[in-house]
C-alpha cells in the first residue's frame, strides 16, 4: 500500500466549520474520483496540540495499490494541487 498524507488549511476567507463542509462535500466528490484510489481517510484538526502545528484544519491519507497507480492519481485532471502555504 502506498500512501499520500496531505495537511490541509482553509482560505484565510473561510472559517473552520465551512472548510470542513466544502472538505466532506464537494471536494469528497472529486477525491472519490481519483483513478486508482483504494481509501481515503480523512480527519478535521480542531486544536493544535503545540504552537507549530497550528492553523491546520485537516489531514487526509489517500491509499494506492502501487507507486505507479499514485502517480497516474496526481496527473490526473482531479489530481491533488499544492497548497498555498508550507509545513515550516
Amino acid at each position: 500500500m502506498y500512501n499520500l498524507v496531505l495537511l490541509a488549511a482553509r482560505p484565510p476567507e473561510w472559517t473552520h466549520e465551512q472548510f470542513i463542509a466544502w472538505w466532506r462535500g464537494d471536494h469528497a466528490e472529486l477525491t472519490y474520483r481519483l483513478p486508482g484510489l483504494r481509501a481515503w481517510r480523512h480527519t478535521e484538526i480542531d486544536a493544535a496540540l503545540e504552537p507549530r502545528s497550528e492553523g491546520w484544519d485537516g489531514v487526509s491519507v489517500l491509499s494506492f495499490d502501487s507507486p505507479e497507480d499514485l502517480r497516474k492519481a496526481l496527473a490526473s485532471p482531479s489530481g491533488p494541487r499544492p497548497s498555498h502555504r508550507s509545513a515550516t
